[in-house]
């Protein structure tokens, strides 16, 4: 019985290997030389712009919020570890040039959900 347990083990982990190859190396140095490419093509005299995106621990969501930094990976990299330190929920950063107009708001999804019946999820 021991056997065949490892063996289904095994079998699972081998599927997980081929059909969710997410988060691989190949995978991490893609999103790094995408990021590479971004900086290079939004920088304007030395500065990018970084636009956040997300949703807090009491269900607002947020779009627009922006943060200006230097144009390499070593400044963008200490931004978003800032500012994944200090978050209360899911966010995504996107880079921008610094010139771009942003809009901004935010959604109360946990008041919309009460007002439509909805108590007990947040609907987006």
């Amino acid at each position: 019985m021991l056997k065949d347990e490892l063996y289904k083990i095994r079998r699972l982990r081998l599927l997980n290997r081929l059909y969710e190859r997410h988060n691989t190396v190949r995978d991490i140095l893609d999103a790094r030389l995408q990021m590479h490419r971004d900086i290079t093509d939004k920088q304007e005299d030395g500065k990018i712009m970084l636009v956040e995106s997300g949703r807090d621990c009491d269900g607002v969501r947020y779009w627009g919020r922006t943060h200006e930094c230097a144009a390499d990976w070593r400044s963008v990299i200490a931004l978003t570890d800032r500012i994944a330190y200090w978050a209360d929920g899911p966010f995504q950063l996107a880079i921008e040039r610094p010139s771009a107009l942003i809009k901004s708001g935010s959604r109360d999804l946990t008041l919309e959900a009460f007002e439509n019946g909805h108590a007990h999820c947040l609907l987006d």
